[in-house]
């Protein structure tokens, strides 16, 4: 990154999302909630993005545990989460991103004011176009 930055190339950090880190995680004891992982996680992704926050303009952070339903109180902890991502950003711009599928029950939640920008992946269906000054 930084010899990027040298060469005055413009630099985004993208990072895996912690929320994806802690739910997407395979616990070896069935009955462990990974949730209880989230404040230690939080405290060292906060870390990073203040001092990514120093060299870019943008921190892309990759959620695609989104495209799952998440109960309430996963939503509320996707928020706050976001919200604390967001004050360690400081000047620097967050971007969420998720992939593989749609959002469904998580667009709302993923367009929260914490973010900045939502990057999604739009499967690609069949498309046609149409041309209105000729007929074919």
């Amino acid at each position: 990154m930084q010899e990027a930055l040298n060469e005055g190339i413009r630099v985004k950090a993208a990072l895996l999302g912690p929320f994806t880190l802690i739910k997407l995680g395979s616990p070896t004891v069935p009955s462990f909630d990974p949730l209880i992982l989230l404040e230690g996680i939080l405290a060292v992704y906060e870390q990073v993005i203040r001092a990514l926050a120093t060299q870019v303009e943008w921190i892309q952070l990759d959620e695609p545990v989104l495209v799952h339903d998440l109960s309430e109180t996963e939503s509320l902890v996707f928020r706050l989460v976001y919200e604390r991502l967001t004050r360690a950003a400081g000047e620097a711009r967050i971007l969420l991103s998720t992939y593989f599928e749609s959002l469904a029950s998580n667009a709302t939640l993923s367009c929260m004011p914490a973010v900045d920008a939502v990057h999604i992946e739009i499967e690609k269906k069949q498309v046609t176009l149409y041309d209105t000054d000729r007929s074919w």
